[in-house]
Parts: C-alpha cells; sequence; structure tokens
C-alpha cells in the first residue's frame, strides 16, 4: 500500500495494522436494500476503504425518503434510489469502487447467488425470515459473514451470522520502541551522514544511501532556514516531506527514499523537555 494511503487511513491501521487494510481493500461487500440503516452502514465501509461494493434495490426516491435518508436530496426524487446512493457513496472515497443494482432484493437472491458467493459480506435489511433463511443458507457454503438489520423508526436490531471466526494472526502489544537519534544524532552518526554528497552520487550508490542519512541531510537543511528547529505544525510537516521528495533524483528506484518518508516521524522526536514540563521540574528544585 502507498504511502500516501497510510497517511489516509492512518488511524483505522492502528487498529487493525496493514493487513487488516489490505484484507478490506480487496473485500466486495453486498448491501441488499437503501434504507438509512443501510446506507449508514455502507458509508462507514466506504469512508475507512473497502474495495468494492454492490448495492441492490428496485426502490425509488419518494418524499418521505427525503426526511430520513442523507444520501437523497430533492433532485432524486422519482431516480432509483439504489443509483442515487451509489453515486454519492462513490464521491465520498476515490479509492472505492462501486456499482448500483436496480432490481427487487428478492429477485437477487433468487437469481444473482454466483454474486451473493463471490463476496467477502453480505448487509441486507427489512427481510422476511423466509428470504433471510434463504440468503443465510448461501452465506453458510462459503461461510460469508451475514448482517440482518430492521429498523422501526427509533428502535431496530441487528443480527451477525457468521459460521465461524478463526483468527491466525495476533497483534503483538508490546512493541519496542526504536529510536535513531536522526533528530540530534551522535557525533559518528553525524560524520558518517555529511561524508554523502547526494547531488553527486551516481544511480546505485545513490539508492543504497541509508535512510537515516537522507532524514539527517533533509532536517539539517530545514533547520538551516527555520531558526534550528523541526517541522512541529502539520503544514510544515507536509512542507517537510515534499522537501525530501525533492531531493529524490531517481524517482521509484529510490526506494530508500520511500523508506525515509515512511520513518519521517523519527525527525520530529526530541529529548527536550516542552516548556511547561519544565517547568514543573524547576519548582521543584526551588
Amino acid at each position: 500500500m502507498s504511502s500516501d494511503k497510510n497517511d489516509k487511513y492512518d488511524r483505522q491501521m492502528r487498529l487493525w495494522g496493514g493487513h487488516g487494510q489490505e484484507c478490506l481493500a480487496k473485500a466486495t461487500v453486498i448491501v441488499l436494500g437503501t434504507t438509512p440503516a443501510a446506507t449508514e452502514t455502507l458509508k462507514n465501509l466506504v469512508l475507512p476503504g473497502v474495495g468494492y461494493f454492490i448495492i441492490v434495490d428496485d426502490h425509488v426516491v419518494t418524499e418521505r425518503d427525503l426526511g430520513n435518508n442523507f444520501f437523497v436530496d430533492g433532485e432524486s426524487l422519482g431516480k432509483p434510489q439504489c443509483e442515487v446512493v451509489c453515486q454519492l457513496m462513490l464521491e465520498m472515497n476515490p479509492d472505492v469502487k462501486g456499482i448500483a443494482v436496480n432490481m427487487a432484493i428478492k429477485d437477487f437472491i433468487d437469481n444473482k447467488s454466483d454474486e451473493i458467493l463471490g463476496a467477502q459480506m453480505v448487509i441486507a435489511c427489512e427481510l422476511t425470515n423466509t428470504y433471510a433463511a434463504r440468503l443465510g443458507d448461501l452465506c453458510k457454503q462459503k461461510n460469508i459473514p451475514m448482517l440482518l438489520l430492521r429498523q422501526y423508526g427509533m428502535i431496530g436490531y441487528i443480527r451477525l451470522y457468521k459460521q465461524e471466526t478463526c483468527i491466525i494472526e495476533s497483534k503483538i502489544a508490546s512493541v519496542k520502541p526504536r529510536d535513531i537519534r536522526v533528530y540530534n544524532p551522535w557525533l559518528e552518526l553525524k560524520a558518517f551522514a555529511d561524508s554523502f554528497e547526494l547531488a553527486t552520487l551516481d544511480e546505485l550508490l545513490f539508492i543504497h544511501v541509508p535512510y537515516a542519512v537522507i532524514l539527517i541531510k533533509a532536517l539539517d537543511k530545514w533547520k538551516a532556514t527555520h531558526g534550528g528547529k523541526a517541522p512541529s505544525t502539520f503544514a510544515e510537516k507536509n512542507e517537510f516531506k515534499a522537501s525530501i521528495t525533492a531531493m529524490n533524483r531517481f524517482g521509484k528506484k529510490s526506494l530508500n527514499f520511500e523508506e525515509a518518508l515512511q520513518n519521517v516521524t523519527d525527525c520530529y522526536k526530541t529529548d527536550e523537555l516542552r516548556p511547561h514540563i519544565r517547568g514543573v521540574f524547576d519548582r521543584i528544585n526551588d
């Protein structure tokens, strides 16, 4: 996954990691229905970057829908609601693909079993018990999670059906922090970094420069024009990343620069105490 997408999905990747995000990005979700509960559920999959969705319904937008569904508007009246919802969902996240199927949900369950069996999750709304059982039998064949939603005004219920869940990857809770001292390198490391002249190195040597050296040189250049301080604000950090990219003379061949951008937060680590914390120690000494 590219570094841009890593930044975009940073918060959720802290929860389920890069592998979890990759699984989500490759997943296909089928949503049967365009009720408010269905559209809100789909929205919460589109925003974090689900790979592909299929939304199915033969309902057309009515005035009643304007009062309870955020994903339709006055210009949508009389149009297939699945197409309106699909368009607005795709506008929220360009990484996501999806289609609308203007078909009765019962007909889709009866005639599109191959598509259902190819999904990684099925979300169904307002199904009768008969069709909920039929859909459950389909999902059971490949152990596909099925989520049933039903809403009655301000109340409702949610049911999750899945045969079994096997957890094959544990998340390591205790990861030892590392610090390669980019912000304030020791003398030998600083001398090592200064020995590289990035502007004159040939391609072979350039693409093998350690990423720590790239960060040290980029930070030295930044400090020289910013009063000896590292980037601190969001805008400054983006500018700093851009300056690192500008140093790259050989584009995608230079994987060391991609590694430097992935570890750019090392440049912001400092052993200096913040003023309000230093004040606490000063008062203790007094």
